[in-house]
């Protein structure tokens, strides 16, 4: 009885841990409705894709080409994305659950409540049944009634819906605005960041980008004097410019779209033979920024208007092509060529050998009787992801973090753990 009770709690846990790390991909959904081609491109552009496939329960409101090219094609990118953003409900609402609503109305938060920016009550939508006919409202005092349940397109209960209505949702915050990045950074704590940005020249670099995409990535004032951090005032004037774009990327990669990223990004440092890359490393809600020589950890989002959007960070991140061991990296100004990417390496095989220096000849064994062999190392388990290689060949230390890659690995262990004790 106790080994079948235990047999049944895993199983049940095992269900539970692949329920929880399912994932949907609302790309790959509406790619199968030729329909949707272009509000599927624009969820692309504005990277809410990447906020709807990082949730789970969720209803997405589509709008077919006709709809798009008529109502939406001339508005600018932010504008479109707070629209977008407004056309996700935090909710499953499939067919059968909008037409037996109880008491024929409810109001659903959408994902644009989620940005902490929405004015009045933008961030909410009211939906109501009214002989069969399902409205959807922004719940923002005064506004009007335009669209209207259309047609059932996806449904994955209770994972995500996808249901196509008549008309956008119009919001009071959609018509789209300039964003003053200095004066949003100085308001963050970033006086110091933004101050050498514009007395260094580099913010021409950062206007040049923001049409474009960019991604910047403000050190709040006390990070500069922090221990370990360089005297500023005795670094080089063109290598306190590579820092400065080193800290900002070219491209629009908003919190949901970083977290998704494998391997590094490039930076508007990039260029000329030298990496300059950043390697991002999400941890649950957390997201660290890695060089290489030291990491940050990403506080918060300033600012968000496609396509520009600039994140709050506790430390600066100092690059490993200017703060790297110096016989490794060459000092600035000798750019050395990128090294040519190395084959994976498959889970289970051995560790490739390590190349012996020309000046250090591998020497002779003694004759005589063998010596003992060593003892056998640890076995990694073949779940472990291994380490991506720096530029020196050492592997990059992530210190003490567990990364959550290996979680499910550690959990069926766990779970088999469990039942091996309860049979025996």
């Amino acid at each position: 009885m106790a080994a079948a009770a235990a047999v049944t709690t895993a199983t049940v846990f095992i269900l539970l841990l692949s329920s929880s790390t399912s994932a949907h991909n609302i790309t790959q959904i509406l790619s199968g409705f030729p329909a949707f081609a272009q509000y599927n491109s624009l969820l692309s552009q504005t990277k809410v894709a990447d906020e709807i496939n990082s949730r789970q329960t969720i209803t997405v409101l589509v709008l077919n080409d006709t709809v798009v090219n008529s109502a939406l094609k001339s508005r600018p990118l932010d504008a479109l994305k707070t629209l977008l953003s407004v056309h996700v409900l935090l909710d499953y609402f499939d067919s059968d659950k909008l037409h037996n609503l109880p008491d024929g109305s409810t109001t659903s938060t959408t994902l644009y409540q989620t940005s902490g920016v929405a004015p009045n009550r933008d961030g909410f939508v009211n939906i109501a049944d009214a002989k069969g006919k399902v409205s959807f409202t922004s719940a923002t005092e005064g506004s009007k009634t335009t669209a209207f349940f259309a047609r059932e397109v996806k449904a994955e209960p209770y994972n995500i819906s996808v249901v196509e209505i008549s008309a956008p949702i119009e919001v009071s915050a959609a018509a789209g605005k300039g964003v003053n990045l200095t004066a949003a950074m100085e308001n963050a704590g970033c006086k110091r960041f933004a101050a050498m940005v514009a007395e260094t020249g580099v913010a021409s670099d950062y206007d040049g980008a923001k049409g474009t995409g960019l991604t910047v990535f403000a050190p709040r004032d006390d990070a500069w004097e922090a221990k370990g951090m360089p005297d500023w005032a005795k670094v080089a004037e063109e290598d306190l410019q590579t820092v400065l774009r080193y800290h900002a990327a070219p491209g629009y990669y908003p919190m949901a779209t970083l977290k998704g990223m494998k391997g590094e990004f490039a930076t508007l440092a990039t260029g000329g033979g030298r990496r300059f890359g950043i390697v991002p490393e999400a941890s649950g809600e957390f997201l660290l920024l890695e060089t290489g020589v030291d990491d940050a950890r990403v506080v918060n989002t300033i600012v968000d208007s496609a396509p520009v959007t600039v994140f709050l960070l506790d430390n600066v991140l100092l690059p490993v092509e200017l703060f790297g061991n110096s016989s490794a990296h060459p000092p600035s100004g000798s750019p050395s060529p990128l090294p040519a990417p190395e084959a994976p390496t498959p889970p289970g095989s051995p560790s490739p050998p390590v190349k012996q220096p020309a000046s250090s000849p591998v020497p002779t064994p003694p004759k005589g009787p063998s010596p003992a062999p060593p003892a056998p190392s640890e076995e990694v388990p073949a779940a472990a992801p291994a380490l991506a290689p720096a530029d020196d060949g050492e592997p990059k230390s992530r210190g003490d973090r567990v990364s959550v890659e290996t979680l499910p690995a550690l959990f069926f262990g766990l779970v088999i753990g469990v039942v091996s004790m309860s049979l025996f």
